[in-house]
C-alpha cells in the first residue's frame, strides 16, 4: 500500500534505491504491505531490515543536519525490534545514497514548521541527524538514475 503523497514517480525512484540497497548488502528487497514504513530488505527469505527511503534534490553537504520526523523514526525502530530486525533511514540525494541504522534514537530533537504542505499550523517534532553519521551507499543522482 503507498503513502497518500506518493507518486509513481516517487515510488520508481524508491524502488530503484532499494535496488542499489540490496546489491550493495548482498540481499533481496520488497516493497512494505505496511504504510508506516517503506522497504524489507530479507536473507534466506527473512527480514533482516526495515528502512525509510527518503528521496531529496539536495546535495549531502548542503546542510549540516538531516531532519525527520520523530514519530516516524520511533515507529520505525519499535516495528524493526518487534520483527528482530535492523531499522535503517536510507536517503538519496544529488551527490549519492546515505544510510544510516536507527540505534537509540539519542539525537537532539526541534519543532519543525512544514513549508512543504502549505498548511503553518503542520508542525512537527523532529530528530536532527548529523549528516556525518551517515554512511555513504552509492555514488550518482537518482534523478538521473530513474
Amino acid at each position: 500500500m503507498g503513502k497518500m503523497n506518493e507518486t509513481s514517480e516517487d515510488l520508481r525512484r524508491e524502488e530503484t534505491v532499494a535496488d542499489i540497497a540490496a546489491i550493495r548488502w548482498n540481499c533481496e528487497q520488497r516493497k512494505s504491505e505496511d504504510i508506516l514504513y517503506d522497504r524489507e530488505f530479507l536473507r534466506d527469505g527473512k527480514v533482516v531490515a526495515i528502512a525509510e527511503i527518503k528521496c531529496r534534490h539536495i546535495k549531502s553537504t548542503q546542510f549540516k543536519s538531516y531532519k525527520l520526523d520523530a514519530t516516524k523514526l520511533k515507529t520505525l525502530r519499535r516495528i524493526a525490534e518487534s520483527m528482530d530486525a535492523f531499522s535503517i533511514l536510507i536517503v538519496a540525494m544529488e551527490d549519492g545514497i546515505f544510510w544510516l541504522v536507527i540505534n537509540d534514537l539519542s539525537w537532539p530533537t526541534a519543532d519543525w514548521e512544514r513549508k512543504d504542505r502549505n498548511d503553518p499550523l503542520d508542525k512537527d517534532v523532529c530528530y536532527v541527524i548529523p549528516m556525518f553519521e551517515f554512511r555513504k551507499l552509492s555514488a550518482g543522482n537518482i534523478w538521473e538514475m530513474t
